[in-house]
């Protein structure tokens, strides 16, 4: 074994599927993943993972979702024309039911509690403000935050965890539990590093798939414009936290938010930014975790 690390992966809707070419580059070098956590397109794949799922198998799942993806974008026509006529919120432009549907299917009944690796999901109560965490380590993580506003929950499925943290603002409809509205997590937490430390993580390499200092020309929709808006919070977030990760890796993924039929385009530019930085995540998953203030920020060159 080549060493052990956790993985905080970030939000970025199709880019997501960077994560997985990202986790192929790590599993063939022999590098464990020791723990998983995910904001939006993150958690689905920090989910899936924590369901099981081996980097072969969610490559797999990737190629399958590629080919069907636009299948699962269940256009919100009721609320849109709601909208349209009586200037009502309309949610989002996308239901996300179906997505939901599908995530399930591959999920199960598992809950949080019965995750195979430890996990965190983030997502937001856009009402209160609260920053939640679904956790398969409630009580600890619980004891880290006696101080906080935040919400740690650990008794829901897998599946609802990943639809709450999915629902980017304005594109997918919020997601209803326990009287809260819940969207993404990238809102408040757009890579969450931090919570994989407090569920006893030692090491942890985050990846960005967000916004870091890079020109996007492709931002010319509604769509890109909410999302690199919400990187660009990101962005703001993970340059004044305290603690970041061991190491950051930032991946351009090279497709828009919505692009799925361009999900496997997006494995490829993880897995070369990876494998690019190899190196200096070898030494990241060998070295113990001192001090993570002094992360080393990964770029593919």
């Amino acid at each position: 074994m080549a060493g052990i690390l956790a993985a905080a992966l970030s939000g970025g809707g199709a880019k997501g599927g960077a994560h997985v070419g990202v986790l192929t580059a790590l599993h063939q070098q022999g590098i464990a993943i020791s723990a998983v956590g995910g904001t939006s397109a993150g958690a689905v794949v920090a989910g899936l993972m924590a369901c099981g799922y081996d980097p072969p198998q969610l490559m797999d799942i990737l190629m399958d979702f590629g080919a069907k993806g636009r299948r699962f974008l269940d256009v919100n026509v009721s609320g849109a024309l709601r909208g349209a006529i009586t200037g009502a919120p309309v949610g989002g432009l996308l239901r996300g039911d179906r997505l939901h549907r599908y995530l399930t299917r591959l999920c199960g009944t598992r809950t949080l509690r019965q995750a195979v690796l430890p996990l965190v999901i983030t997502a937001v109560d856009i009402r209160s403000g609260q920053l939640i965490f679904f956790t398969s380590h409630a009580d600890q993580t619980c004891k880290r935050m006696r101080a906080s506003r935040d919400v740690v929950l650990d008794d829901i499925k897998i599946a609802d965890a990943i639809r709450a943290s999915i629902a980017i603002p304005g594109v997918f409809c919020p997601f209803s539990m326990q009287d809260r509205l819940l969207v993404d997590g990238g809102v408040l937490d757009p890579m969450p590093a931090n919570a994989l430390y407090g569920i006893g993580a030692r090491r942890v390499l985050g990846v960005n798939l967000g916004y870091y200092g890079q020109t996007r020309c492709e931002v010319d929709n509604a769509v890109e414009i909410v999302s690199q808006s919400i990187s660009l919070m990101g962005y703001q977030l993970l340059r004044t936290r305290s603690f970041l990760a061991d190491a950051v890796l930032h991946v351009d993924a090279g497709i828009g938010t919505l692009a799925f039929d361009r999900v496997e385009q997006a494995a490829r530019a993880g897995y070369r930014a990876a494998m690019t930085q190899m190196d200096a995540i070898l030494s990241a998953a060998q070295e113990p975790a001192d001090n993570v203030q002094n992360s080393a920020h990964l770029r593919a060159v």
